[in-house]
């Protein structure tokens, strides 16, 4: 019974902490009102409503060039001992790995995970409309786990290109 007033109470105490009211952020000082952050273009933002941030244009904007990357390969496992090996049906078996992968350029290079594909022995890459396309590795870096692979689909895709990490700074979206 100790434990069941235990865990009550924790779910009291998680519900009271949620439902507390949230508190105001502090009012901007007039002295900040318009001001820009030393050598910086961007102005602080003046209230929660210039705060508030919505992804829901960049899914849509970008969603289309994000794919999800299948892979099958055949693992043979093995306890070292050919004895054991034949009564406990240690044999290979199928391994199937999910990523997903982002289209570079429109001839359909895309870019995924070395770890999503390292050591598969079929890649396919299903888009969400549900078209699927069988991939070939064209690039592995195992220290950055970076891979690039290359689709053909016979049409220009659509694509994302590279940022400028150098025009960011902490805190951009």
């Amino acid at each position: 019974m100790r434990f069941s007033l235990h865990g009550l109470f924790s779910v009291f105490a998680i519900l009271a902490a949620c439902s507390a009211p949230a508190e105001s952020a502090p009012p901007v000082s007039s002295e900040m009102k318009g001001e820009t952050i030393e050598g910086a273009q961007r102005v602080a933002p003046q209230s929660m409503a210039e705060v508030h941030l919505s992804f829901a244009p960049i899914v849509e904007k970008t969603s289309p060039a994000v794919v999800n990357v299948f892979t099958r390969s055949t693992i043979n496992r093995t306890t070292g001992d050919p004895f054991f090996d034949r009564f406990f049906n240690v044999g290979p078996r199928e391994q199937q790995s999910l990523g997903s992968g982002v289209i570079v350029s429109p001839d359909g290079v895309i870019v995924t995970n070395n770890h999503v594909i390292d050591g598969a022995q079929e890649i396919k890459v299903v888009f969400a409309d549900r078209r699927e396309f069988a991939a070939k590795k064209m690039f592995t870096d195992p220290q950055t786990d970076v891979a690039v692979l290359k689709i053909e689909a016979g049409e220009a895709l659509p694509f994302l290109e590279f940022g400028n990490s150098d025009a960011l700074e902490v805190g951009d979206v």
